[in-house]
């Protein structure tokens, strides 16, 4: 199933003349969040937002941590070399917005006491269309 979803966004990509690496931070991404959304959002709702706010992190840190750890690792296996990767330059975009949003987030909530504030959540959605905004254009530059 995930090939197919792969293949079909490949397709789309070649169609509509988009970065692999967009439609992997876009529409793959929104794809592959939006049950962990409803899920957090939910969570939150029903009286427990700090498991909710846990959540939309620990989800996240287990894909990239064990998401990526895993298959590196079963790979050098099969070869004990290394696994050479090709740099794009959406990864620095990507790893620059993911440091800010952490970083601010841990500031912002040690200097307001973990009690959160509608601006925190515009702040947090403008970063975001932000990053969306700098992606689209490095990928149109390359």
């Amino acid at each position: 199933m995930a090939n197919e979803i792969v293949n079909v966004l490949k397709v789309m990509g070649i169609v509509l003349n988009i970065n692999d690496a967009i439609l992997g931070l876009t529409i793959l991404a929104w794809g592959n969040s939006i049950g962990d959304f409803v899920a957090n959002f939910s969570v939150a709702k029903k009286g427990s937002p700090m498991m909710g706010i846990s959540a939309c992190y620990g989800g996240p840190v287990f894909n990239l941590l064990v998401g990526m750890g895993l298959p590196f690792t079963i790979e050098t296996f099969r070869r004990p070399n290394h696994i050479k990767l090709i740099y794009d330059p959406s990864v620095t975009i990507l790893s620059a917005f993911l440091f800010a949003s952490l970083v601010s987030t841990l500031v912002v909530m040690l200097i307001t006491k973990f009690h959160v504030r509608r601006n925190y959540g515009f702040y947090l959605l403008f970063l975001y269309v932000a990053f969306v905004i700098c992606a689209i254009v490095n990928a149109a530059q390359n």
